[in-house]
Formats: structure tokens, sequence, C-alpha cells
């Protein structure tokens, strides 16, 4: 497994540049870059996504972590991942919401399945939200976005 912690200087020197970095891949996704031996390589969108994710994260401060699509991640990693205990992440993954395997004693989940399904449940929640905002504005009483109790 490669993996690759990134992270901006600590002096924060660069901290213009992260910015100038974000705010020009912020506008487009076609990027040049011309290396020391003159010969112009154009960036393809996939990457310069990534670089303005680090850009921002860079620009912020923050270090970034790289994965490999394909890494496989214990249960616990996983957990920490999502955010929730590990006696969680056990049910989740015995509900199969997650498939996961078990080579020896331990579990293993691909990275690609635990952040599909981390974008599933965000999809869920959003149209849960809309749902409800979408009821409350029909809620008899409401006055200036207060819903009448009394």
């Amino acid at each position: 497994m490669t993996q690759k912690l990134l992270t901006p200087r600590s002096d924060g020197k660069d901290a213009e540049l992260y910015s100038a970095v974000t705010n020009a891949l912020s506008v487009t996704d076609a990027v040049t870059v011309v290396p020391a031996n003159g010969e112009p390589v154009d960036l393809p969108p996939a990457l310069c996504a990534v670089l303005l994710v680090a850009s921002r994260e860079f620009a912020a401060g923050r270090g970034v972590l790289v994965f490999p699509q394909d890494t496989v991640l214990t249960a616990q990693e996983a957990a920490r991942l999502l955010g929730v205990s590990r006696p969680t992440m056990n049910r989740i993954l015995d509900s199969g919401r997650i498939a996961s395997e078990r080579p020896a004693s331990h579990r293993r989940v691909k990275l690609a399945d635990v952040v599909a399904y981390q974008q599933n449940m965000v999809a869920q929640r959003q149209k849960a939200m809309t749902g409800l905002l979408a009821t409350s504005s029909t809620v008899q009483g409401d006055v200036d976005g207060f819903v009448s109790t009394r």
C-alpha cells in the first residue's frame, strides 16, 4: 500500500502561493505546467481536481493524506474514517452495507467501498433534509420562518 502524507511548510511562507493556486484552479480545469526543460505538459482534469483539493487544504495550513483507490483498510481504520465506533462499524459490515473480507481473523474493507458508503450516507442525509424543509414550509401557522406552538 502506497500512502503519502503531504504537508504545507510550517512557517506559512507559501500560504499566498497556495491561495493563488487554489484561485487559479477554481476557475478552470485546463492547466499547463512548464517544467525546467521547457516542454509544456497539459494536466488532466482529474489531476487538477486533486491539486485543487490539496491547495485548499495547504492554504488552510492542513496536510493531505493520499491513498490509492485500491487501498485495503482494517475495520478499525474504516471506522475512524467514517467517524464511528468499531462496534458500529461491525454492525455496518454485518448488515452488508459495506462489503468486507475476512482473510484471517480480522476484517478488511476496500477504501473505495468505504468512500462510496460515506457519499451515499451524505446523499441520504441531504435528501432527508430537503424533505424536512419542504414539509416544514407547508406547516400551518408558519410566520416569518417560525411555527406557532400556542
